[in-house]
């Protein structure tokens, strides 16, 4: 028990009221109080969390890559095809950050494959969409330009809410997020002015 009741608080409580780096440390204790039981379904949650929490906190990308594949390697050895997709995607984004995949519009590459990816999400019941519409912005048509628009301006302003309740946790978020509005409303001056505040 010790190791889910840590795996929630590092996870859903903790980077609510202070920065997501904090969470971290919670997580490897979850893990490692998961393993000391068993746990193993629990151990592989706590694994693919804080991958990404370390994403979030931005530690170095060719740490999280490594860090990410022993996870991967770890689930998929206990057989948690979902937690497996989700550490590869996130090890494929950290790529993606560092310049190695080969198409910035598509994490496919390296071994990873979006189309499996979501096949498996599905398969278990995870949901999915566009977070981020920024880079598809400038090819789409004018009605899905205007779709996209206002799905970043509606990220963006929960966003602000929550930089406002936390701004160690979300203002660098927000910041980014206001960026690539202005970046696609060709605000140039304002998109590079919020980008450095990331």
């Amino acid at each position: 028990m010790k190791g889910t009741l840590r795996h929630l608080h590092g996870n859903y409580f903790k980077y609510w009221s202070r920065h997501v780096a904090t969470s971290r440390p919670i997580l490897e204790q979850a893990f490692s109080a998961s393993l000391d039981v068993g746990d193993l379904v629990f151990a592989c949650y706590s694994c693919g969390d804080r991958i990404w929490h370390a994403v979030e906190s931005g530690e170095p990308l060719d740490k999280i890559i490594e860090d990410a594949r022993q996870g991967a390697a770890f689930s998929k050895q206990n057989n948690n095809p979902a937690i497996y997709e989700i550490i590869c995607l996130e090890r494929q984004f950290a790529s993606t950050l560092q310049g190695s995949a080969p198409d910035a519009k598509s994490f496919d590459g390296n071994g990873f494959t979006e189309s499996e990816c979501l096949a498996i999400f599905n398969q278990v019941g995870y949901r999915t969409g566009v977070a981020h519409p920024g880079p598809l912005y400038p090819e789409a048509s004018p009605d899905e330009q205007q779709k996209y628009a206002s799905a970043l301006e509606e990220k963006v302003s929960k966003l602000r809410q929550w930089a406002d309740g936390c701004p160690d946790g979300y203002l660098n978020r927000y910041a980014l997020a206001s960026a690539e509005v202005a970046r696609i409303q060709c605000r140039d001056l304002d998109a590079r002015r919020l980008d450095r505040r990331w």
